[in-house]
């Protein structure tokens, strides 16, 4: 459905629970809790999507390639680089697939490690990355920058991405990127989110 029919099955499940037309909402409220309710369910078939093809279904519009050239060296950890997504766009939500690619085409296989592990690791030579594997630390800025370890000079950095959920906008005449199969459950949810925080505001005032 278009963001427009969402916008009217909302309304029409409130007046269902709200026979009186005691709550009303303005348009950015309404922009607001589909918006919400959306990326939480993006959130929660991402926790499946590699257990479910039906969940890879239901994301693959949400999902991207990128090649990543701007990589620099980094101080920081031992051999380490720098690969940022500022401007990868669509913006980065989740990586779901990833690998290295040398200047001479070879390509690594990536082992998203922990900072923990790092640093229990990085002293023993069997635990190490060598010519075929390369870590990335998983220290919680993946989205914006993210670290390699590696033995060999990143030339590329090849993601592929779950981006982040649009903005939903009532008023529009097109439809969201995911798949329309989930825009009932995204309406739903909006709908107790609304209801919700309604109930909230007249217990307040109570």
């Amino acid at each position: 459905m278009t963001q427009r029919e969402m916008d009217e099955s909302f309304l029409a499940q409130i007046h269902n629970f709200d026979t009186d037309s005691e709550y009303e909402f303005q348009t950015h409220e309404k922009n607001i809790f589909l918006t919400r309710a959306y990326k939480e369910i993006v959130d929660e078939l991402y926790g499946n999507f590699e257990k479910s093809e039906r969940v890879r279904k239901l994301l693959l519009p949400l999902t991207y390639n990128a090649e990543v050239t701007d990589i620099t060296s980094s101080s920081l950890y031992t051999n380490a680089f720098v690969a940022n997504l500022f401007n990868v766009t669509p913006q980065v939500l989740y990586i779901l697939s990833e690998e290295i690619v040398l200047s001479n085409e070879t390509r690594l296989i990536i082992k998203p490690i922990t900072l923990d592990s790092y640093t229990a690791n990085k002293p023993n030579p069997f635990k190490k990355p060598y010519k075929r594997l390369a870590w990335r630390l998983d220290i919680g800025n993946g989205t914006t920058s993210v670290y390699l370890i590696c033995t060999y000079t990143p030339a590329k950095y090849s993601i592929t991405y779950l981006r982040h959920p649009e903005e939903i906008n009532v008023t529009s005449d097109s439809s969201i990127l995911i798949n329309k199969d989930v825009h009932t459950d995204i309406v739903d949810r909006a709908v107790q989110h609304a209801l919700s925080a309604k109930q909230t505001n007249k217990n307040l005032k109570s």
